[in-house]
């Protein structure tokens, strides 16, 4: 889940209206990504994650690729109450949120994932999902789209501002967001990374 400005839904419930593009701007941005999504979806099909990004790290019970497909590595991880609490600052309702573990991770071509473990973890997935397509006239994101990448739902919307992709789902008690770093032309490479994390995060404290 982003920090400011980039949060997600949770967060924007405090954050000031960002301006949205104009009529015509708007619809371009979303004509490109009705595409863009619809080449993810046919390109999570065709896919296979290779067995050299297979190398994972963790941290505090929170497993993740050590390199991502464009070759990316971690180059900052971070976990503990500090990150909880962030984690909860981030939600329109902080006290509601009962996450027990948080990591964030920073990757060296910017992606950066948030990942919460919480015994209602796809739970709070739905629900994001569904706040977000509800305030999205006021939020920075997109209305989110639903895909399945290996047996997976992933959520993933654009940011308006700069066109940047987050995806975000869940698997058992673990809750993921991911800012991805790929630029969204690179449709491969996009549909690549977001296959890699989702099969590769995982949380078994």
């Amino acid at each position: 889940m982003p920090e400011t400005p980039s949060e997600p839904a949770g967060g924007a419930g405090q954050a000031p209206e960002e301006p949205q593009p104009g009529r015509g701007g708007r619809k371009r941005l979303l004509r490109r990504l009705s595409l863009l999504f619809a080449a993810l979806a046919l390109l999570f099909g065709l896919l296979a994650v290779a067995a050299q990004l297979r190398e994972n790290a963790s941290t505090a019970g929170f497993h993740y690729p050590s390199r991502l497909p464009d070759g990316a590595t971690v180059v900052d991880a971070a976990s503990g109450q500090q990150v909880v609490e962030a984690v909860k600052r981030l939600h329109w309702e902080p006290s509601e949120i009962k996450v027990e573990n948080a990591a964030m991770i920073h990757y060296s071509d910017g992606t950066i994932l948030w990942l919460t473990a919480a015994d209602n973890a796809c739970t709070m997935v739905e629900e994001m999902a569904g706040k977000i397509a509800a305030e999205t006239r006021r939020l920075p994101y997109t209305e989110p789209v639903s895909l399945t990448v290996d047996g997976v739902r992933v959520y993933l919307v654009a940011d308006k501002r700069s066109g940047a992709i987050h995806a975000f789902w869940c698997r058992g008690r673990l809750a993921a967001w991911a800012q991805l770093g790929v630029a969204p032309s690179n449709h491969s490479l996009l549909a690549e990374t977001v296959k890699t994390l989702v099969n590769r995060v995982a949380y078994s404290p």
